[in-house]
């Protein structure tokens, strides 16, 4: 009978369900609903119209059911701007009342306040938060960053730096923090999205090191898609980031950026021991990342993106000979022959295809949240 699972059991068993099978499971009886309980709490989204009564009924009372919650989002306040009253993020009664998170999505919430509003945040949240997902407006406040403090419990970082709109900004006061691998040593997921106008981009591709990073993102929603490009600077940097987690990045995402097209730019690439199994990328880009000796031999998963960057319609055979997933744009198989030629070509090359999906659009732009 259901009285001899062990309660703990059950709870990681209603974990694993929807919601709404978790309520009908709970309206069964008293003694289902008691152990629904922590399974109905786990994911709690706040809003501009629920957070004041949460902050009166809750809050105020120390509710113990706050103790159940694992994962906090800030959902949106509506049709318009948030209301004034509507930021979180700026107010330790609310993050500190939820001792056991362990993820918070604040995407679409107003963007934390430059560096010292992401710091202030870090610090609210509990020792057990591993995964926080927001965006920054970047400030020229780059000064109050910590950097000696370390958050050691994260495990996933995503971080979208959009630019500020206060009076007075220029964006050449943007920089990035170029030493943040030494806050988060743990880091093993990292999604950085960022404008294309932000200082110091260079010196943290080359200064970070994430010991345990396995899959990574570099985006830029501040340019038209397929136009955003590294500087010669940052394109070295690159290739020192790539070249120091070559042993254990398995994951590279790349959609929006390519790399510059100076020889002397590109030559760290060849002799570069990447083991990704995935890569998504632009056309372009995985032309450059095929320069090393090692990535077509590890490569299970090719995403392509159409670019408008002056590269072949398809990309070397070397890259696509061992992809065994490959999710490429109908715009490759335009290049001055028919479609069917085009696709034809590209399974000739790819002997170990085991899947193919032809996306039909060309969008691949990362938008930061409205």
């Amino acid at each position: 009978t259901l009285d001899d699972i062990p309660a703990e059991i059950i709870h990681e068993i209603l974990l694993l369900l929807p919601q709404t099978s978790v309520l009908q499971f709970g309206l069964t009886c008293r003694g289902a609903y008691g152990l629904c309980l922590p399974a109905l709490h786990c994911k709690v989204t706040l809003t501009a119209h629920n957070v004041t009564l949460f902050n009166k009924v809750k809050i105020v009372q120390n509710d113990p059911y706050l103790a159940w919650v694992r994962e906090l989002q800030l959902g949106r306040s509506g049709e318009g701007s948030p209301t004034p009253s509507w930021d979180v993020l700026s107010n330790n009664q609310i993050l500190s009342k939820f001792p056991n998170l362990n993820s918070l999505n604040t995407l679409y919430h107003e963007p934390m306040k430059g560096w010292a509003g992401l710091f202030y945040v870090l610090e609210i949240l509990p020792p057990s938060t591993t995964q926080l997902v927001g965006s920054v407006a970047c400030r020229a406040d780059l000064d109050m960053w910590p950097i000696k403090r370390s958050f050691p419990s994260y495990k996933t970082l995503h971080l979208y730096l959009t630019m500020d709109s206060f009076i007075g900004h220029h964006p050449g006061e943007s920089r990035m923090a170029p030493m943040l691998s030494s806050n988060f040593p743990n880091l093993v997921h990292f999604v950085l999205a960022l404008p294309r106008f932000i200082y110091d981009l260079d010196l943290f591709l080359t200064r970070s090191y994430f010991p345990a990073l396995r899959t990574f993102t570099l985006a830029s929603f501040d340019w038209q898609w397929g136009s955003a490009q590294l500087s010669a600077a940052e394109t070295r940097g690159l290739t020192i980031f790539l070249s120091r987690h070559a042993g254990t990045l398995r994951e590279l995402d790349a959609p929006t950026w390519t790399a510059d097209d100076n020889s002397v730019s590109l030559s760290g690439f060849s002799g570069m021991e990447l083991q990704l199994h995935r890569l998504r990328g632009c056309i372009h880009f995985t032309t450059i990342l095929g320069q090393s000796q090692t990535f077509a031999s590890s490569l299970s998963a090719l995403d392509l993106i159409w670019c408008c960057h002056d590269t072949p319609a398809i990309p070397p055979a070397v890259v696509l000979s061992v992809a065994h997933v490959c999710d490429v744009p109908a715009a490759i198989f335009l290049g001055g022959q028919s479609a069917d030629a085009g696709l034809a070509r590209l399974i000739s090359m790819t002997p170990n295809l085991r899947a193919l999906r032809v996306n039909m659009g060309r969008e691949a732009s990362v938008h930061p949240p409205a």
